[in-house]
């Protein structure tokens, strides 16, 4: 395929609130960045405490397969198993990868390629240390949600560990799990309330619920890891800081991100790729195992020992300097890093103080490439170590370890000020957030929804946020398609948007550039998510992915902005129904005098059109009463409106002013008869009387007068004579004999 000048990808999640599958679209997002590729994100299943999850991934497949623009798609496959079976998922994967190249994640499928985490290992290594370094026999597994393919792996990652390392299986011993956190309290009661099992060890098919876990056992007096061992996989943002830090196997969901955009991006430009790519999870462990102290990747410990084969301290601590910050920095500048500090430490006089000043100068300069100060603790454990193996070359080695243990000192002290910064930023986003969310809660019209937004994300780091609400609220599960939008509203890079469809030209929420997502002028990644207000599908919402921006903003701003809109359709509604009237469906006397009004001061600049009035009166309305009924009577009036609107150009004026009084404001060309108007409906009445549909006829008087001044005064008198001359019609027609007047 030839490359596009930006290639466009479109990524189906399943929860934006899952904290994995965010640091997947962290690595999605920067690979799209660095080649200059545009991302639709979908978010499928919108979280609802109150109900739990409410699945939007049908309304999300379906603009992703209507949307031509996407030149290749990603498909978060394995995450929507509790939503769809294994069969049906792969059912929607194969039907979107005939029509564009697709890559899934953690979802085999038969000629697509796939990411996925290699479970089984990565639960046997978690399950075996529990085993070896702690001596754990009764050991517990919490399972994922049943038919999930990786939770499936899972258990037999805990099988195997228990075969080999002589321990027998005992199906009692694996309790029902779902990947979330309130599974781990379900599974602690059944396991002690009900299957009342002696047990050393839980291992959890997944962080969150083996958190749970830690809390449900806590709340019973049995604590983690003083009594029981818990373990979980995923590695998830919570597990580090959780107290007791949870042991884990990891999952690099940044890199599976990563690769599974670079294989989609290789695809799209007809390079093959392999079928399957497995990324190995590493073995954490921490304090809820029982390894106090050892709160390490235990797969990460630098054997650098057996490693040194350099002759010189500079060739060691430039090897070690280039795996450190390998995809981190520059190789030129991770080269001058190295060169520099080794030269320092052989320097004869050696100075802690230039020393020190270096160090700090790369911290500062490091902190533009990352914030992930941990790779230079490594660093200086690479630079103490070679100290110590290549002693000879150091003046001064006495001096240089405590000048290295001190510069330990000053990462520390930047990581601080570095949460410290943190902390203000997530202060100020708060306080934007609630400023937000506060005047959304008092905004129910749609336009002044779109302008709290247009004021306050931009501090939230949002350049961009687009309404676009449904021609009618649609049923959660009912239909085979989405709806069409039937109005736009928000702002783009400073400009409103500010746009209506007519019901002839429906819109699908998939042509960007036409509700003023400029896709051409710059690189955009745009979440795409359903607008609901409980069973009703109101529209959708699309928000730029800002990698700043923590997932809950992304959450809080859609539950508001869907109460807002649900608010602002019920606003509307009132509103309609004051203007309507209800038996016809016209618009009432107060409605036809505002639409009437308003409609005046646009025809005041056209010279092209004249307004024409007419003023009807149902004929016989009283006899068709008192004969056949009041039902019959209202058949009438309504039978006599469908005419009218018949009659009628959709840019005219109807209305039911009176029980059997009609008015319309109309506009014909300057050089148009304004009778034709008037003729044209008397011939639909004889045309509908011919149908035979009543016991009676439909009759109606009509006056008619022409607007040439269109005030509101001059229609006032215009109102006046017409009704001047329908009085005139209605005695001609009493002095007529068997005509029905009332």
């Amino acid at each position: 395929m030839k490359k596009k000048e930006k290639l466009h990808f479109g990524v189906l999640i399943s929860n934006i609130d899952d904290p994995c599958q965010y640091t997947n679209l962290q690595g999605i997002n920067d690979f799209a960045e660095q080649n200059d590729i545009n991302l639709s994100i979908y978010v499928g299943t919108c979280h609802m405490p109150e109900r739990g999850n409410v699945s939007h991934c049908k309304t999300c497949l379906d603009l992703m397969k209507e949307n031509d623009s996407l030149d290749g798609l990603l498909l978060f496959a394995g995450y929507i198993g509790h939503i769809y079976d294994n069969e049906k998922i792969e059912d929607h994967v194969r039907e979107l990868s005939q029509s564009k190249p697709t890559v899934t994640f953690a979802f085999p499928a038969p000629g697509i390629p796939t990411v996925l985490v290699e479970n089984l290992t990565g639960t046997y290594d978690v399950v075996t240390h529990l085993i070896k370094e702690h001596g754990k026999r009764e050991i517990v597994f919490i399972e994922g949600p049943k038919g999930n393919r990786e939770g499936a792996e899972r258990l037999l990652g805990y099988k195997k560990a228990l075969e080999e390392n002589d321990l027998v299986f005992d199906e009692r011993y694996v309790l029902p799990g779902d990947f979330v956190r309130t599974s781990g309290p379900q599974a602690v009661a059944e396991l002690i309330d009900n299957r009342n099992l002696p047990f050393d060890a839980i291992a959890v098919s997944n962080d969150d619920a083996a958190i749970g876990a830690i809390e449900a056992l806590g709340k019973r007096g049995i604590l983690v890891p003083r009594d029981v061992a818990v373990v979980g996989f995923d590695d998830n943002l919570e597990s580090a800081t959780h107290i007791p830090s949870l042991s884990t196997a990891r999952q690099d969901f940044y890199e599976q991100g990563r690769q599974g955009t670079q294989m989609l991006y290789r695809k799209v430009m007809g390079e093959t790729v392999a079928e399957k790519t497995h990324i190995n999870p590493i073995l954490v462990v921490r304090q809820s195992c029982g390894c106090v102290g050892k709160d390490i990747d235990a797969a990460s410990h630098r054997e650098l020992d057996a490693k040194i084969t350099e002759s010189s301290l500079k060739e060691f601590v430039l090897r070690e300097f280039r795996a450190i910050f390998e995809g981190e920095a520059a190789e030129d500048i991770v080269e001058t890093w190295a060169n520099e500090l080794v030269k320092q430490i052989t320097k004869d006089p050696f100075s802690q103080e230039c020393f020190c000043r270096v160090i700090d100068g790369y911290l500062i300069d490091y902190n533009f490439y990352s914030g992930e100060l941990s790779k230079w603790f490594e660093a200086l454990n690479v630079l103490t170590f070679g100290v110590q193996k290549f002693s000879t070359e150091i003046a001064n080695i006495q001096a240089v370890i405590p000048a290295v243990i001190f510069a330990a000192t000053l990462i520390n002290n930047i990581r601080v000020k570095g949460d410290i910064t943190k902390e203000h930023k997530k202060a100020a986003t708060r306080y934007i957030l609630r400023q937000t969310t506060s005047s959304l809660a008092q905004t129910n019209d749609v336009e002044a929804i779109a302008d709290v937004l247009c004021k306050l994300l931009p501090g939230l780091s949002m350049t961009a946020a687009i309404i676009g609400l449904y021609k009618g609220p649609v049923t959660l599960g009912e239909g085979e398609t989405v709806g069409a939008v039937a109005r736009a509203v928000g702002f783009c890079d400073g400009e409103k948007i500010n746009l209506q469809y007519s019901e002839e030209k429906p819109v699908l929420f998939t042509d960007y550039p036409s509700i003023g997502i400029k896709y051409l002028n710059k690189r955009r990644s745009v979440f795409i998510f359903p607008l609901f207000f409980e069973e009703e599908d109101l529209g959708l919402l699309l928000l730029p992915y800002e990698a700043n921006v923590s997932s809950n903003v992304y959450e809080s701003l859609r539950v508001n902005i869907s109460s807002s809109a649900k608010g602002s359709q019920l606003v509307e509604k009132i509103y309609e129904l004051s203007m309507t009237d209800e038996l016809t469906g016209l618009l009432n006397r107060r409605g036809f005098l505002e639409f009437a009004y308003s409609r005046l001061k646009h025809l005041r600049r056209d010279e092209l059109k004249v307004a024409v009035v007419l003023f009807m009166d149902l004929d016989g309305l009283k006899q068709i009463n008192d004969t056949f009924g009041h039902r019959e009577g209202d058949t009438a009036l309504r039978a006599f409106s469908a005419i009218l609107k018949k009659t009628l150009r959709t840019e005219d004026i109807a209305g039911r002013v009176g029980g059997d009084e009609f008015i319309v404001l109309a506009t014909v060309r300057a050089d148009e008869d304004s009778a034709l108007l008037e003729n044209r409906l008397r011939k639909n009445i004889d045309d509908y009387n011919k149908q035979g549909n009543h016991q009676y006829k439909i009759s109606a008087s009509i006056g008619c007068s022409v607007l040439e001044v269109t005030t509101k005064e001059k229609f006032d008198a215009a109102l006046l004579g017409a009704d001047n001359v329908l009085y005139e019609e209605k005695e001609k027609k009493r002095a007529q004999k068997g005509i029905i007047l009332v």
